[in-house]
């Protein structure tokens, strides 16, 4: 247990460590380590607030794929709270990311039992002030 604590702490300074560089395919790297990582509420909200703010699409396409793996991790029913509180969000790439999972198409078990919870998320998008998070939806 403490030998995980260890390497788990050492994996966040890496990662940390790793968006700093100017290398879009480094920040890659440190975003799909934060997606393992991101039950640490630290990890959550720098993706949240900081990763967002890249402007490398493939960066972005990275962190929708981080947040995917933080609402496996922790079960989507227990992050609606947190997928809602991301949709209110300012910054068009958190509204974005946090979609991911919620499309029907993606066959996540717990929207494929409950489709709803993914309509009723996506539908206010459809109206989303920015192009870039209305045409994600489609």
């Amino acid at each position: 247990m403490i030998i995980n604590l260890i390497i788990m702490s050492i994996e966040k300074k890496l990662a940390f460590l790793d968006y700093k560089s100017n290398v879009y395919q480094v920040r890659m790297y440190s975003i799909f380590l934060f997606g393992y990582l991101s039950s640490d509420e630290e990890i959550l909200i720098f993706m949240r607030d900081e990763v967002s703010k890249d402007d490398n699409c493939r960066v972005q396409k990275v962190l929708a794929k981080a947040f995917d793996e933080f609402c496996k991790k922790i079960g989507y029913e227990n992050a609606l709270l947190i997928i809602d509180e991301c949709l209110q969000n300012s910054n068009p790439n958190t509204r974005r990311s946090v979609t991911k999972g919620l499309r029907i198409w993606t066959s996540r078990p717990y929207f494929k039992e409950n489709p709803n919870e993914a309509i009723e998320r996506i539908i206010n998008l459809k109206e989303d002030e920015s192009e870039y998070v209305r045409n994600s939806q489609s």
